[in-house]
């Protein structure tokens, strides 16, 4: 259950029925019965308008959370310096950095309200501009200024959380992170890379929340992964998103391709595209052996000059970062939730657990589950702490070893949940020589 004073909170913001698991979004059921109309080249088909009529329509006026994120990003006040700041830890910062950070908190205050209205809506779609009737023109989206939302939000949070405010952190936390779960529903990969890098960051916040609060081993860690659990969405395969970019293709096909392509052509687009669902159900491993021959199919099929050719020339997929994508999202998704029930249950018992199964307090074992091996997470007892990590990737348990890289999650070493990572400490301005 979750506390009162948590529910008034949420109550107050519009997320209780979030909190309560009433949150059933448009995007569900759209690919029932398939109804997407086929490319029509003498009379192209209006994908832009079909698209909004589809997804957009039966949402009522006011209802619609993408409306409220639009207009947070309109307002949004972008500073790179305070955006940089804020992805160090708050203790890490003097007080003139965070003065700045601060500054820049409280100059996105009508953002943040925005971004809070939007996610406890339950309805979300970004509407496609009607300026062209072209879909490859409708594809883009403002990810950097999405970004920066989210980032202010798990900012505040942090503010809120060292301030002993519990209750305002996690309303914040709950807001970006329903914000990263519309835009992965959203109709389109665009929107869907857009949300795993948001999300990446909003992960990687609350994988420090331990270190934040005031007292760690009283804090009530159920309390705020509750709430979190309550508003997010299981990481979904991107089915529907493969669906809608072979729209993108048919549109291209219907307007550029000169012999305009016919049904036949159409449905082959699609077959060849819908074989990427194995990708996405397969794991890890096979998934990577069967991408590199589907690519190698379409390459193939590229090479025949016939409209189907063409548009397989033009489209060049690389839907096996699309699989990675996923399965890292699940993986944090995941990690996040291990590491406050691993803190949850050392508060309780004042020990650590075991083994996870140990910490998940009635959840399912598949929590455990590491999508980049299929079996469980990696975790160890370390004295008075702990290691949980995925073997990411490689596939390989390289023993909890982080990648030299820059990139988190790479083909070296393991992607670690805890303990943090070590912050670097920044380069010191050179004085001036008297």
């Amino acid at each position: 259950m979750h506390t009162a004073s948590t529910l008034t909170v949420l109550r107050r913001t519009g997320l209780a029925a979030l909190a309560a698991g009433a949150l059933l979004g448009v995007l569900a059921t759209a690919s029932a019965d398939d109804p997407r109309p086929l490319p029509n080249p003498a009379e192209p088909v209006s994908y832009v308008k079909w698209l909004n009529d589809h997804f957009g329509a039966a949402i009522p006026k006011q209802a619609n959370a993408a409306d409220r994120y639009e207009q947070g990003m309109r307002v949004l006040s972008e500073s790179e310096q305070a955006a940089h700041l804020a992805e160090r830890p708050l203790n890490k910062l003097d007080d003139a950095e965070l003065s700045s950070v601060r500054a820049w908190v409280k100059n996105n205050e009508r953002a943040l309200l925005e971004l809070v209205n939007g996610a406890a809506m339950e309805k979300c779609y970004f509407k496609r501009s009607s300026k062209s009737e072209e879909l490859r023109d409708n594809v883009l989206f403002p990810a950097r200024r999405a970004l920066h939302l989210a980032q202010v939000a798990v900012t505040r949070a942090k503010f809120k959380l060292v301030e002993g405010d519990v209750r305002g952190a996690t309303v914040d936390f709950c807001a970006a992170v329903r914000f990263v779960a519309h835009l992965r529903e959203q109709p389109s990969f665009m929107e869907y890379f857009i949300a795993s890098s948001i999300g990446s960051e909003v992960n990687a916040a609350l994988l420090l929340l331990p270190t934040m609060v005031r007292d760690r081993d009283n804090f009530d860690y159920q309390a705020v992964l509750k709430n979190i659990e309550g508003i997010d969405r299981p990481v979904a395969q991107p089915e529907l998103q493969l669906k809608m970019e072979t729209l993108l293709l048919w549109d291209y096909m219907q307007r550029t391709v000169e012999t305009g392509g016919d049904e036949a052509a159409a449905r082959e687009i699609d077959r060849l595209y819908q074989e990427w669902t194995n990708v996405f159900k397969a794991d890890w491993a096979d998934a990577r052996k069967q991408a590199d021959e589907l690519a190698r199919k379409h390459a193939q099929r590229g090479e025949k000059d016939d409209a189907v050719g063409k548009v397989m020339a033009f489209a060049k997929p690389q839907l096996l970062k699309v699989s990675e994508m996923q399965r890292r999202a699940e993986a944090e998704q995941r990690g996040v939730r291990l590491v406050l029930l691993v803190f949850s249950h050392h508060a309780k018992n004042g020990q650590w657990p075991k083994e996870l199964n140990d910490a998940l307090d009635g959840r399912p074992e598949q929590l455990t589950i590491d999508p980049f091996s299929a079996k469980p997470f990696a975790y160890r007892v370390d004295g008075d702490n702990f290691t949980l990590y995925s073997v990411s990737l490689n596939g390989a348990d390289d023993g909890g070893k982080r990648s030299e890289t820059e990139r988190a999650w790479s083909g070296e070493g393991d992607f670690v949940f805890w303990p943090p990572k070590p912050v670097p400490a920044e380069p010191e301005t050179p004085q001036p020589t008297p």
